[in-house]
């Protein structure tokens, strides 16, 4: 019986810890998506979450740059609207769902991470 008891706790503990490191989904857009949408009016703000060097060397129409890494990016968002709607990229995705996962906590509801970054992004264009 005792055995028992201790397998039910151990097996509830697990439960509670793997609910607890699930993480939320992050809500995508792709990148052919995305540039479709930037050919017409749209109500979304496209944040460029890379280094200024790299948004110096392309990026899409229209975005503005908050480099994620900056020590400063919690505090630059926070001039943001948060009920706003926002489009998220990188070079390849992965800064991106960092920073949504950031403003996300911040109180951002409306948020879209671009599958593939810039590099998706711009070999779509090049393929035109």
């Amino acid at each position: 019986m005792k055995s028992m008891y201790y397998s039910l706790a151990f097996i509830s503990m697990i439960s509670l810890l793997c609910g607890a490191c699930q993480q939320k989904s992050i809500n995508s857009i792709s990148a052919k998506d995305v540039q479709t949408l930037v050919q017409k009016p749209h109500q979304y703000t496209i944040v460029d979450v890379r280094t200024p060097e790299e948004y110096s060397e392309g990026t899409l129409p229209g975005a503005i740059n908050i480099d994620v890494k900056s020590d400063d990016f919690v505090q630059q968002i926070e001039q943001l609207d948060k009920d706003g709607h926002y489009i998220l990229h990188c070079r390849s995705g992965k800064r991106s769902a960092i920073a949504y996962g950031k403003m996300e906590a911040a109180g951002f509801k409306h948020l879209k991470n671009m599958d593939g970054g810039y590099l998706e992004y711009s070999a779509l264009s090049n393929k035109k």
